[in-house]
């Protein structure tokens, strides 16, 4: 297949991975990235469509190569920006439009103008930077994303940054002289590597979208709506298998179990919305005194739940007792301050004991002898953890 073809055909294919984006955006209209993808799309479908105009009804020096290569460059901008976007960042509008007129620029240079190789290998730079940029910033930005969504993407990127560093390579050894096995091939190949890039990318970007819904729906399938923490499904999902590693590891294992006193008597007296408020208010407070935890389950109502893995009994009373502190010093404010008091069971777990709900059936014994002791307190239960055993 001859260059004009794949050029047409990476027209084509633009136009139509432009719709599919669109497409995608219908359903997903609060994906900030979307846009900018489809921009990217139009902007390689442009740059090809001139392109294939030129070969027919020659075009000004000005728009072929000048605003096609500009063009081309700006799609991969769009891609940068969306990469940007859908994490979490801004966008780079100003970077794209600050690098299509610098591209645009050098063809009214006079060195850059009169030669190709020269304009190529400049050209090949600024996409492999835009490339590499894309790249970097996923993986620098790992800790706010989760990298597997992105994985597919990656590999467009690095298989893409790859050919185009092996064509830059081939092109300066070209210019200096020197002999480079497979280059005519490489350099011939170049409307192919676009079309297979654009093709690759567009379905990137619809697996990150596609793979991002669902996430959510694991992830709300698994979270209480109203404190954001973890709900008692996550909690028969998750126990077993932070009990099963807490045995391997002979590492100590606690449940810390929470119930808000005299609740039913908040929700009589302000009324259920307020009484949501006060829930909401104290899992910030609890949340805030135990830190980045990643174990915070409600069971339901007014009762939570806290596993706490490789912590020994005395460490989990000490963290139970500055969640009931904060809860106690912390009143949520209303009309007036509404004062809230919590009990508190702790249990840890021994080597007899076969499965985590035994744990927790001893945290919930050891929170209502919390309960008929006045409230208001911390109790545990006397077993001994693993480690001790």
């Amino acid at each position: 297949m001859d260059n004009f073809t794949l050029t047409i055909c990476t027209m084509l294919v633009s136009i139509m991975m432009a719709a599919a984006m669109a497409g995608l955006y219908g359903t997903s209209r609060d994906e900030a990235a979307l846009p900018d993808w489809i921009a990217a799309m139009l902007c390689f479908s442009v740059s090809s469509l001139l392109a294939v105009v030129h070969a027919y009804w020659p075009l000004p020096f000005l728009l072929v190569p000048g605003i096609a290569n500009a063009l081309y460059l700006a799609g991969h901008g769009f891609i940068f920006s969306g990469i940007r976007q859908h994490i979490g960042g801004r966008s780079a509008y100003n970077w794209i439009a600050v690098l299509a007129l610098f591209s645009l620029s050098l063809h009214f240079l006079p060195a850059i103008a009169t030669s190709l190789d020269r304009r190529i290998i400049i050209f090949y730079a600024m996409v492999l930077a835009l490339c590499l940029a894309s790249a970097l910033y996923i993986l620098v930005s790992r800790r706010q994303c989760t990298i597997g969504g992105y994985t597919p993407l990656l590999w467009v990127l690095g298989l893409f940054f790859t050919q185009m560093l092996l064509r830059e390579v081939a092109m300066v050894a070209d210019l200096a002289g020197v002999s480079v096995p497979g280059s005519a091939y490489l350099r011939s190949a170049g409307s192919l590597f676009v079309m297979l890039y654009i093709i690759a990318i567009a379905m990137a970007f619809a697996y990150l979208i596609t793979w991002q819904k669902a996430e959510a729906l694991r992830t709300s399938a698994l979270t209480d709506s109203l404190t954001g923490w973890y709900n008692r499904r996550a909690l028969m999902r998750m126990a077993p298998q932070v009990f099963d590693e807490c045995r391997n590891k002979n590492q100590s294992l606690c449940i810390v179990i929470l119930d808000v006193d005299h609740f039913k008597q908040i929700n009589d007296t302000y009324g259920h919305v307020i009484g949501d408020k006060v829930l909401q208010h104290i899992t910030v407070q609890a949340r805030q005194a135990y830190g980045p935890g990643k174990w915070l389950f409600r069971l339901g109502g007014e009762e939570f739940a806290i596993l706490l893995a490789d912590t020994e009994p005395e460490q989990a009373s000490s963290i139970a007792e500055k969640i009931r502190e904060a809860v106690n010093h912390s009143p949520y404010q209303y009309h007036k301050a509404i004062w809230v008091s919590i009990s508190l069971g702790i249990a840890a777990a021994t080597a007899q004991d076969v499965s985590w709900e035994a744990v927790l059936d001893r945290a919930d014994k050891a929170l209502y002898q919390a309960k008929a002791t006045g409230r208001n307190t911390v109790c545990s239960d006397t077993t001994l953890a693993f480690t001790g055993t």
